[in-house]
Parts: structure tokens; C-alpha cells; sequence
């Protein structure tokens, strides 16, 4: 399959080139047919062709949810000729993650940020409720993000962080923390932060949020001034109720949104204070 593109139109970006994937198999997949779906080919970036070899300006786009191995080929990818996509959190090394943040900032035609909670139907749906001023000014929120992982690795349980504190950032806007308290649940299937934020703006937030072997989770309440909005329709179902294909389905449209965004749109621009407030969450749990 040939990854060069027809020009496509998208008002503030062309996208000439195509995209390679690579990293983690299923994660690859469910990228595939995200940016099929966009109307962009897609195809593995094989070891044989690697970073090295590949056309000047060529997106390759990072799927792997193994912490080492995830920045290995962020590295890689980095110094090679091509242009880095990386989905949802960086890593969840702390000073990693500053690097290619500044890294992103020094070369933004060259590393694109994307965070598919800056998409997701649920979150830009409370915010226009928000902006709207159907509730008032919010106060108290309640936040539960799990991400699906059977062998709750360490990127995982950091991926529900980000998801969760991105959802924050997405409804409050910029976090500015005045007291946080956090603590670290294992249980058999899941491993997850409890957190307590009290924020600047006088809002409280009660963050649920790591990574699960039975479910994906999204679900946030708002409490305002002059009402409440609850959203809890989420991908929470025992997998031994659902179908793998469902579930792939669920995480390939939040794809689909994500990578639409970008070509409409451009990059996300992940800001600083996801990782720092994610690092403060796991210094207080510690």
C-alpha cells in the first residue's frame, strides 16, 4: 500500500503525505482504521523500511503503551527525517515528557501533540452546557477516568491520570492547585488514584482515575451556582458482557474525532501543567 496522499483540503492544514504506524499491534490496528476513516492512508512503518529510511515530511504516528519502549521509539522517531504524532500522554516519566514538550515547542511543524479527551462528545458537550452558562459558575466536580488495560501497566494507570486531569483542564480550564491530597487503590482488577484537588478558583474536584482489566471509563458530574450537569454514559460494561469489537469500535470513533481535529484543525498543543499536576497526584500518593 502506498502512503502518499491526494492533497487534501482541510482549511488550516494539507496533508500530503501519509502515515505510518508503529509500535504495539492492536494499538496499530485501532490507529489504521481511525485514519482510514479520517480519509487518510495508513499503513506499519516495517522494520526493514524503518526511521531512517522513510520519505522527508512523512507522519509516523506512535502507538505503543509500553513505557520503555514507547520512548525508545519517540527518540527514534525524533531525530529521524519524519514528523512525530504522538496520541494521549507523552510517557509517564515526568522529565521525558518535559523534554518532548519543549522539544514540541522548538519544532511544532515537526512533533504533533494530540489528546482525544480534547475531543471527546461527553467533554465538548459539557463544555458548551458550561459556556452556556446553564449551570453557573462550576464548584464541586466529580471525575472517574479508567483506562482498559488486562495487564494495568504502568502507562495505563497514567493514561486514566492524564484522561482524568485533562477532563478537569478541558471543563475548568488552566489548573491551578491550592491543596492536593491523593492516595493509590490496588484491587485484583484494577489499579487507580483517589484524589482530592482544591483549586484557586474556590472549585473543588474529587478525581477517580487510573486503569482497569474490565472497563474504560468516562464519567464527570458538574456541580454550579445555578444547577447541575451529570454525564455517566460511558464504555463501563464487565467485558464478559461485551464484545472485543464493540470496545475497539468505542476506541477507533474517539480516534476517529481525534485525528479529524488535527486535519481540520492542527495539533492539540498538551500543555505543561497535565504532567505537572499528574506528577504532584503521584508524589502525594507515594
Amino acid at each position: 500500500m502506498s502512503t502518499a496522499l491526494p492533497s487534501i483540503d482541510t482549511g488550516r492544514r494539507r496533508l500530503e503525505a501519509g502515515v505510518l504506524v508503529v509500535g504495539d499491534s492492536k494499538l496499530c490496528d485501532l490507529h489504521i482504521r481511525a485514519w482510514n476513516l479520517s480519509g487518510v492512508r495508513a499503513e506499519r512503518l516495517s522494520e526493514k523500511r524503518g526511521f531512517r529510511n522513510s520519505a522527508v515530511d512523512t507522519f509516523v504516528d506512535i502507538c505503543e503503551s509500553n513505557n520503555q519502549a514507547r520512548a525508545n521509539l519517540i527518540e527514534k522517531a525524533i531525530r529521524s527525517r519524519m514528523k512525530t504524532i504522538l496520541v494521549g500522554p507523552i510517557s509517564s516519566n515526568f522529565k521525558f515528557s518535559e523534554y518532548v514538550l519543549s522539544e514540541a515547542k522548538k519544532r511544532k511543524d515537526r512533533i504533533v501533540l494530540l489528546n482525544p479527551m480534547t475531543h471527546h462528545p461527553l467533554l465538548t458537550n459539557a463544555l458548551t452546557a458550561i459556556s452556556n452558562g446553564s449551570i453557573g459558575i462550576p464548584r464541586i466536580l466529580r471525575i472517574e477516568s479508567k483506562n482498559l488495560d488486562k495487564d494495568l501497566s504502568g502507562y495505563s494507570l497514567f493514561q486514566g491520570l492524564f484522561d482524568g486531569i485533562s477532563a478537569l483542564e478541558i471543563l475548568l480550564g488552566r489548573i491551578r492547585t491550592k491543596k492536593l491530597f491523593s492516595r493509590k487503590v490496588m484491587t485484583d482488577n484494577s489499579i487507580f488514584y483517589v484524589s482530592l484537588l482544591d483549586l484557586e478558583d474556590g472549585s473543588v474536584c474529587h478525581l477517580v482515575s487510573g486503569t482497569s482489566s474490565l472497563e474504560n471509563k468516562l464519567e464527570f458530574s458538574v456541580n454550579g451556582t445555578g444547577g447541575l450537569i451529570t454525564f455517566n454514559k460511558s464504555d463501563a460494561l464487565s467485558s464478559s458482557f461485551r464484545s472485543g469489537l464493540l470496545r475497539s469500535t468505542n476506541q477507533v470513533e474517539l480516534l476517529f474525532h481525534t485525528f479529524f481535529g488535527f486535519l481540520k484543525n492542527g495539533t492539540d498543543d498538551q500543555s505543561h501543567d497535565l504532567y505537572r499536576v499528574a506528577n504532584m497526584i503521584e508524589k502525594s500518593a507515594s
